[in-house]
């Protein structure tokens, strides 16, 4: 398991130190839940409302496992004192959380409108 230098926390506030602490124990989890969603693409599903579904779950699988690589690669950069790779992996996080957001919040609800606008709303329920 992937854990911060003791160099690099002796120079941590206590505060810090428990974030840090946080962060170690995400990983093996995030690691296993990573193992458990493998999703291929696959656009012939039965219904609309599968394709969307599948839509989902591939974008979780996919942005969990950036997830979990960003947040080794932040401790392996934290660990070399190599600030510029912590700040590029902590800001990854961030666009990668907020893209996933995005998709989830935004194209979901595109593609909902569109099925209520062409009158797909009760295939898109019960199919």
């Amino acid at each position: 398991m992937i854990s911060v230098s003791n160099d690099f926390r002796k120079i941590c506030k206590e505060d810090v130190c428990s974030l840090l602490d946080l962060l170690e124990k995400s990983i093996p989890h995030l690691q296993n839940m990573v193992g458990h969603l493998t999703v291929s693409w696959n656009p012939e599903q039965p219904s609309i409302r599968h394709l969307h579904n599948h839509y989902v779950d591939l974008l979780l699988a996919v942005y969990l496992a950036k997830h979990t690589a960003y947040t080794e690669n932040f401790i392996y950069s934290i660990n070399r004192f190599d600030y510029i790779g912590y700040a590029l992996n902590a800001r990854s996080v961030v666009e990668s959380a907020s893209t996933l957001r995005y998709y989830l919040l935004e194209v979901s609800q595109m593609v909902q409108d569109t099925i209520v606008r062409q009158n797909n709303l009760y295939k898109f329920l019960l199919f």
